[in-house]
């Protein structure tokens, strides 16, 4: 999950393969 959360800051994009992780979970 840390991984998830640095890779947002480093690209904005990230943020949509978080929200796609969380749904799947």
């Amino acid at each position: 999950i840390k991984t998830i959360e640095y890779s947002m800051v480093k690209k904005p994009v990230s943020y949509t393969h978080l929200d796609v992780y969380k749904r799947q979970n």
